[in-house]
């Protein structure tokens, strides 16, 4: 685990694409509203077309307040996942440049989302709006749900609790035991939690099309892999997704 610092900056990665982009927005709008700063990151071997991309990103970005372009040489993911050892987090677009289907998760997205060591927020679907923030609550998910609440909080939202299973129903007891510290340290955050019968994935992407950012932690995602329901998630969600790992945001 890095040890970070409150100014450490905002991190987004940029290649060129109209996605990519999506994620400077994205990026800019957060670092804005954290007070940080904003790093825009290419790793590149056309040092020529990096800089042209930089450029357009860091117009983009317009009045994020304090900011920086950084091109490296090498590796995109191995780049960015270094950048995140000193970053408060870590922002890409769902997919980049490359070949393949439409619906493929970009390898830079999926290798960062793995190995980073700081929250990563994958850029896709409908960007802003005032929906809350949901979360998926299947227990030892401390850190998105500390997370989850500390952007509600931020952004005058509130947070969408899930506890979806196939089977038996689910135990309200469980969820509002999960739940309570957070209520009463976020008190002026409104909570909404949400019991469901059915296939958590499918039931995440549907509440996702009313949500601002769905925040996704605990047994969703370890340390150098991306498990299905996160890959399923990045796929298919209607609004950008925090993978978290434990470190990072929020101090």
């Amino acid at each position: 685990m890095s040890v970070r610092s409150a100014g450490d900056p905002i991190v987004v990665g940029v290649d060129g694409s109209g996605i990519a982009l999506d994620a400077v927005r994205w990026a800019a709008r957060e670092a804005q509203r954290r007070g940080l700063p904003l790093r825009i990151v290419h790793a590149c071997s056309v040092l020529a077309l990096g800089r042209d991309w930089l450029r357009e990103a860091a117009e983009l970005a317009g009045d994020a307040g304090e900011k920086e372009c950084a091109l490296r040489i090498g590796n995109a993911r191995q780049n960015l996942v270094a950048e995140s050892a000193r970053a408060a987090m870590l922002v890409v677009g769902w997919r980049g440049l490359g070949p393949g289907p439409h619906v493929a998760l970009g390898s830079v997205a999926q290798y960062v989302a793995a190995n980073s060591r700081c929250p990563v927020v994958v850029v896709r679907g409908r960007l802003g709006g005032r929906g809350q923030v949901l979360t998926g609550v299947h227990g030892a998910a401390d850190a998105a749900l500390a997370f989850a609440f500390d952007e509600a909080d931020l952004h005058g939202t509130g947070v969408l609790a899930l506890r979806a299973s196939e089977g038996a129903r689910p135990a309200a007891r469980e969820l509002t035991a999960e739940l309570r510290d957070w209520r009463q340290k976020y008190p002026s955050v409104p909570v909404t939690p949400l019991l469901e019968n059915g296939n958590p994935v499918a039931r995440l992407v549907e509440h996702s099309g009313r949500a601002r950012l769905l925040v996704l932690g605990g047994r969703a995602l370890r340390a150098g892999t991306l498990g299905a329901t996160s890959r399923a998630l990045i796929r298919q969600a209607s609004c950008p997704v925090v993978l978290v790992r434990g470190t990072g945001l929020p101090q």
